[in-house]
């Protein structure tokens, strides 16, 4: 079955746009999921790892509404078209297609998707709290935006242990 299928498949309507703050995983193995890479060594570590433990998989994405200085870009019918329903829609089924080209569609239908507003290091703490465990990826060291102080801000922050995957393994 193709990834497309897969994600077609997944009731959308079910899914609810949640702010930073009232988000919590209890006792859940919780990864960051990149809106670049799409994080597949982070997803198939924490999957494995879930499994393991027994535990739920929550994968995470923030994301962010474009602002008014957009519009100039983008036109402002095209604001109009792009609800924060639906970039939140958007968001979530492009996060489920990560996840399911990551450790496929079976295990994809088990995770719990979440897709939440807002900056993703203050997105990800939020997530920590009472999960077991954090896993994030690594940024490719050749982005020039890729900040060891987002990392470091966020070890020091989480309200659970993090795993951070390094470079290399993750094929950086």
């Amino acid at each position: 079955m193709s990834v497309s299928s897969s994600i077609a498949r997944l009731d959308l309507r079910e899914f609810d746009i949640r702010t930073a703050s009232d988000y919590s995983a209890d006792g859940a193995v919780v990864v960051g999921v990149s809106n670049r890479s799409g994080s597949p060594v982070a997803v198939a570590w924490a999957w494995d790892l879930a499994q393991r433990l027994n535990v739920p998989l929550v994968a995470v994405r923030a994301y962010r509404r474009p602002g008014a200085a957009s519009s100039a870009f983008m036109g402002t019918r095209s604001l109009l078209k792009r609800t924060p329903q639906r970039i939140a829609e958007e968001t979530n089924a492009a996060l489920i297609k990560h996840v399911v080209e990551s450790i496929g569609d079976e295990a994809g239908h088990k995770v719990v998707y979440r897709v939440v507003e807002g900056d993703r290091r203050q997105v990800l703490v939020d997530s920590s709290r009472n999960a077991a465990l954090l896993v994030i990826d690594s940024p490719p060291q050749r982005r020039v935006s890729a900040d060891p102080s987002f990392r470091q801000s966020l070890l020091l922050s989480a309200k659970c242990p993090v795993v951070s995957m390094p470079p290399r393994v993750a094929g950086y």
